[in-house]
Order: structure tokens, then sequence, then C-alpha cells
């Protein structure tokens, strides 16, 4: 499932419970208004985590990336100084 559409999702569900809470409420403005401002926080507290994990799962990746990279670059790197070391001993032959 796309990230962005599930972040939006959430955040339009958030907005939409806030509006039909407060047209609704069968509670005192302030009241109501401590309730929304609560449930934003928690809302954000969630968003928050989520996207805790998905840095530390990109930063993983990242290091892995990295790792594959310089594995590749030193194996390329030893197979071209073989290759090198085979044309220059067939030349000495």
């Amino acid at each position: 499932m796309n990230t962005k559409k599930v972040l939006m999702g959430v955040l339009a569900g958030a907005a939409t419970g806030a509006v039909f809470g407060v047209l609704f409420a069968p509670h005192k403005g302030k009241s109501t208004r401590k309730m929304i401002l609560d449930k934003g926080e928690s809302y954000l507290s969630s968003i928050e985590y989520i996207m805790d994990g998905y840095v530390s799962m990109i930063n993983k990746k990242m290091e892995s990336l990295k790792n594959d990279i310089t594995d590749m670059s030193s194996n390329g790197k030893a197979k071209t100084e073989a290759a090198l070391n085979d044309v220059i001993n067939d030349k000495i032959k």
C-alpha cells in the first residue's frame, strides 16, 4: 500500500472527525476543544511513530546499499588488478 495514500487517509479522517465532532458535540465548547486537541496530539504521536519506523527502515536499507556498493567496488578493483597482472605477465613471457 502506498504510504502517501495511508498518510493522506489518516489526515482526512482526522479532519473529518474534527468537523463532525464540533458540529454534533454533546459537550460544551471548551470541553470539545480539549477533546479535539487531545485527539490531535494522539494522531500526531501515531504519525511520528510511523515516520520513525520508516526513517529507521530507510537508514538500514541505505547502510546495506552502501555496504553492497563498497563490496562491488572492492571486487571490481581486485578483478581489474588481476586482469592487469595477467596482461603484464603475458607480455613478459
